[in-house]
């Protein structure tokens, strides 16, 4: 199995949709990639970061002892069936049986303050409204590609849009997105401007949102899209790399549909 059919199959993988011989072959794959086990990871920490954002309160200790005595029961049987299968499936739904009672605590107790932590989309959209200066200007991809070499730890490449609409690169720079040296693209895509910062980092799961205004991009390297300060900010990791696009001109549907359109 190859890193193009692993991220195809990725999410379903994560919800134990797959059959026995489909998730040994992404198994096997994870084992020896590290890109695709980083994307993996990453998809995990957004849920984990979502599922943690809901609420703090404990669970009922009741629900959590049936749910528990649930998978042990389950547990049994499927060991003298020999098979895994609907061990996955029952895990799933005590998972969202908890989820759902998590997700209705917001609803039964006081409402308190996340905590006060710079979030991704805030630190892009302040390196946009910057405005830097460009280092290389009127360059082609190849051009801005090489200039970056040995200026940042990773290749940059960068993306190309697929659609009808005229875009092209204006200029890159060097800067940085947190602590991570990134690289900074700005493009026009149809007269709109849009921006991509791209880096990589040694702990991604640290900059996912911990607020709720967030939607899961449907796109094929997964992510996330939000609004904040009338910027519309779409972020999505590929093979290890950070990628954030940034544009004042876009809604969240049109910056989707420009983010499944990179190439």
């Amino acid at each position: 199995m190859n890193c193009d059919q692993v991220q195809k199959y990725i999410h379903a993988y994560l919800d134990g949709e797959l059959g026995t011989d489909i998730t040994v072959g992404v198994e096997s794959h994870l084992d020896g990639c590290g890109r695709c086990r980083e994307q993996m990871e990453f998809e995990v920490a957004f849920i984990d970061r979502v599922r943690s954002g809901m609420s703090s309160e404990e669970i009922p200790v009741k629900l959590e002892s049936d749910v528990r005595k649930m998978l042990w029961n389950e547990d049994k049987r499927s060991r003298r069936r020999r098979s895994t299968r609907m061990v996955v499936g029952f895990a799933a739904a005590a998972a969202l049986v908890i989820v759902a009672w998590v997700g209705l605590m917001p609803l039964l107790s006081p409402k308190q303050d996340l905590p006060s932590i710079p979030p991704l989309e805030e630190q892009v959209v302040a390196n946009v409204v910057k405005n830097p200066p460009l280092e290389v200007e009127h360059a082609d991809a190849n051009e801005v590609s090489e200039w970056f070499r040995g200026k940042i730890a990773f290749a940059v490449e960068p993306p190309r849009f697929a659609q009808e609409a005229p875009s092209e690169l204006v200029g890159a720079r060097l800067y940085n997105v947190g602590d991570n040296d990134a690289a900074y693209l700005v493009y026009d895509v149809d007269g709109k401007k849009v921006t991509i910062q791209m880096f990589r980092s040694a702990r991604p799961e640290d900059l996912l949102p911990v607020d709720r205004n967030v939607h899961r991009l449907p796109t094929k390297n997964g992510g996330w899209v939000t609004t904040t300060r009338g910027y519309t900010v779409g972020v999505f990791n590929h093979r290890g790399v950070t990628y954030t696009v940034t544009s004042a001109d876009l809604d969240e549907r049109a910056l989707a549909g420009l983010i499944d359109d990179m190439r």
